[in-house]
């Protein structure tokens, strides 16, 4: 069987949940229960916000990619970032990865996104190996993230 991808609706939260501890736990980003509820939620119910496309093998989870717009000049316009992609270990090395940063990609072009960024890890080898294969490029510039309260 062959893994289909979809966007997911509110519908999906916990089967999402599920997916969202699993990856923060890999990527070793504390989890908290309550604030991932409310913060995917959130996003389900604004399309504006971005999308989230799940990834299904015989009609059962198996990954997820969030993907959130944003507008810059230097790209053309609207951009795309794919915040998460996640496939449980069991479904890794198979080219499922592969083949949904692909879907990712059509996704955002759909939306009408001019660039794709996303961020990986410095010691997730096995990702840098895919986005590269895939076309990602390091920036010229170095990406700073300041919290808000809020």
């Amino acid at each position: 069987m062959r893994p289909t991808v979809r966007g997911a609706g509110s519908r999906d939260l916990d089967a999402l949940l599920a997916l969202v501890e699993q990856f923060q736990e890999f990527e070793r980003i504390p989890y908290d229960a309550a604030a991932a509820r409310h913060n995917l939620a959130h996003l389900l119910d604004e399309p504006l916000l971005g999308q989230v496309l799940l990834t299904e093998l015989d009609g059962q989870p198996i990954g997820y990619a969030i993907l959130t717009y944003g507008y810059d000049l230097e790209f053309g316009g609207m951009d795309a970032y794919l915040t998460d992609l996640f496939l449980v270990e069991s479904e890794r090395d198979r080219g499922i990865g592969s083949w949904l940063l692909g879907r990712v990609e059509v996704a955002a072009q759909k939306v009408g996104a001019r660039a794709l960024h996303l961020m990986v890890a410095p010691s997730n080898q096995r990702a840098h190996h895919v986005y590269y294969r895939a076309g990602f490029r390091a920036s010229p510039r170095l990406f700073l993230t300041k919290l808000l309260p809020g």
